[in-house]
């Protein structure tokens, strides 16, 4: 990403850094060497757990349009969910902070739970 790729440019720059890790000068091996092992990791989990609640939240968003536009979507929705349950090898209720932590996409127990709200809420 950007974030990155700024990241490394600083670091491939930095007099500090590369004297830090014994590096005679900076450049693009003193900075690619601390991206990689230093700034990098911490750094791509921090934007994943960012970009994945993002996507969790979309993910809910459109669950609950399509319940709202007719009990039968809700219905073919939630069915679906089910199959899917059924035929693949995902837990289908993960724990919370799990889901945080390593999933893009909420737990198809979790969007169930959402449907059945929305259900409740605009159907009775």
């Amino acid at each position: 990403t950007f974030v990155q790729f700024g990241v490394l440019g600083w670091m491939a720059q930095s007099p500090l850094l590369a004297a830090a890790f014994l590096f005679p000068r900076p450049g693009g091996v003193a900075g690619a060497f601390v991206f990689q092992h230093v700034a990098g990791p911490p750094l791509e989990t921090l934007l994943n757990l960012i970009t994945n609640a993002f996507t969790r939240k979309n993910e809910y968003e459109a669950d609950s349009y399509s319940a709202s536009v007719s009990k039968q979507y809700a219905e073919n929705l939630k069915s679906s969910l089910k199959k899917l349950v059924k035929n693949s090898n995902d837990d289908p209720d993960e724990p919370g902070i799990y889901e945080f932590l390593h999933r893009s996409h909420p737990s198809l127990a979790h969007r169930i739970e959402n449907i059945e709200e929305v259900e409740s809420k605009k159907y009775g």
